[in-house]
C-alpha cells in the first residue's frame, strides 16, 4: 500500500472532516435542547462571561486616580485637556496596551486600533479613605441584584430632546437586568427651554405617579437615575421632591451634564450659540445654566441648586463627561 497516495490521503481527511461535522451537529442540537429548557440560565451564564471579559478589556484602556480627601472639591488644572492627551498617548504607546485583544466572538469593527483607541480617565472620590488602595486595584461594581425588590431606572433626556433619545440606553440595560422597570421621562418634552426648577417638579410628579402605578406596596427595591446633558440637572432639581424615597436611591449617573453651568465656557462657538438661543428663543434654562438669570451669582439657580439635598442619598454617584464639559 502506498502511504503517499494523494487519493488515499484525501479520503482519510474527508472521513475525518465528516466525522467532526457529525460531532459538531450533535453538540449543536444538544446545546439547543439546553437553551430551550433553561434559556434564562444560559443567557445569564454567557452574559456574565462576556461582562467579565469586557471589563478586563476596558480596564486596560483606563487611567485611574483616587482622591483620598474628604473634601471632594478639587482644583481643575488649566491644561487638563493637554495633560490627558499626553497621558493617553503614553498609554497607547505602552507595550502592555498594544498586547491586549478584544473579547472573542465579537464584531471587531466596534474596536479601534491601539493607536486610535479612546482612553478613559476615572477619578474616584471616596468618603472612606481606607478604601483608596482597594479602589486603585478595582472599582466597586454597581450591585443591581434584586434582593430587596425591583429596580426602577429613570432615564431623562436633555435640552430640546425627548424620551426616544434614551431608548438605546434602555435597551442595553434591559438586556443586563431584564426584570427591571424603565421610565423614559416625557413630562418635559415640550418645555425644555423653560425653568429647570419647574421641570424638576414635573419630573418628580412623573416618578411618583409611575411608582404608584407600577410598584404598589413594598415591591420597589431601588431607584436609579440616568440623565443626559441638561437631564442630569433636571434630576437634581427633582430630588428634593422625592425625599420619601431617599432610602431607595441607589445610582445617580449623568452623561455630559453641565453641573457647574456654562459661566466659564472655553469655546467661542458655544458662547455664540448660547447667546443666540437666549436672545432668539428666550430660553430661560440657558440663562440659568449660564448663571445670568440673576445679577448676583450666589442667587442664581445653579448656585442655589448646590445647596439642595438629594445627591447625598445615593450609594453611587457617577459623572461621565469629557474635560470640555
Amino acid at each position: 500500500m502506498n502511504t503517499h497516495d494523494p487519493i488515499k490521503i484525501s479520503e482519510v481527511m474527508l472521513n475525518e472532516l465528516n466525522y467532526l461535522g457529525g460531532c459538531t451537529i450533535q453538540i449543536w442540537h444538544r446545546m439547543l435542547d439546553v437553551v430551550r429548557q433553561v434559556p434564562r440560565h444560559v443567557m445569564v451564564y454567557l452574559s456574565d462571561i462576556h461582562t467579565d471579559r469586557s471589563k478586563d478589556y476596558v480596564n486596560h484602556c483606563c487611567i485611574k486616580e483616587v482622591f483620598r480627601s474628604k473634601d471632594f472639591v478639587t482644583h481643575m488644572e488649566e491644561q487638563e485637556g493637554e495633560i490627558h492627551k499626553v497621558q493617553a498617548l503614553n498609554k497607547r504607546n505602552s507595550a502592555a496596551f498594544n498586547d491586549i485583544r478584544p473579547p472573542t466572538i465579537e464584531d471587531l469593527r466596534f474596536y479601534s486600533r491601539p493607536n486610535e483607541h479612546p482612553i478613559l480617565f476615572e477619578d474616584l472620590y471616596l468618603r472612606d479613605v481606607n478604601m483608596a488602595s482597594m479602589a486603585l486595584e478595582e472599582s466597586r461594581d454597581l450591585d443591581f441584584s434584586e434582593a430587596n425588590g425591583v429596580h426602577l431606572f429613570v432615564l431623562v433626556h436633555g435640552f430640546q430632546g425627548n424620551s426616544f433619545d434614551m431608548r438605546l440606553l434602555k435597551n442595553n440595560f434591559s438586556l443586563i437586568i431584564p426584570d427591571a422597570l424603565f421610565l423614559c421621562s416625557n413630562s418635559n418634552e415640550e418645555s425644555t427651554e423653560g425653568d429647570i426648577g419647574e421641570m424638576g417638579v414635573r419630573l418628580a410628579q412623573e416618578v411618583v405617579n409611575y411608582i404608584t402605578e407600577w410598584c404598589p406596596g413594598n415591591t420597589l427595591g431601588r431607584i436609579n437615575f440616568i440623565g443626559h446633558s441638561m437631564g442630569g440637572v433636571i434630576i437634581r432639581a427633582a430630588l428634593p421632591y422625592l425625599e420619601e424615597y431617599s432610602h431607595k436611591m441607589h445610582l445617580y449617573m449623568s452623561l455630559s451634564t453641565p453641573h457647574l453651568g456654562y459661566m466659564y465656557k472655553y469655546s467661542k462657538l458655544i458662547d455664540a450659540g448660547m447667546w443666540f438661543l437666549k436672545k432668539w428663543r428666550g430660553s430661560q434654562c440657558l440663562q440659568q445654566l449660564s448663571m445670568t438669570d440673576t445679577k448676583d451669582v450666589k442667587s442664581s439657580f445653579i448656585y442655589q441648586l448646590t445647596n439642595k439635598k438629594g445627591l447625598n442619598w445615593f450609594k453611587h454617584v457617577v459623572l461621565v463627561a469629557s474635560y470640555q464639559d
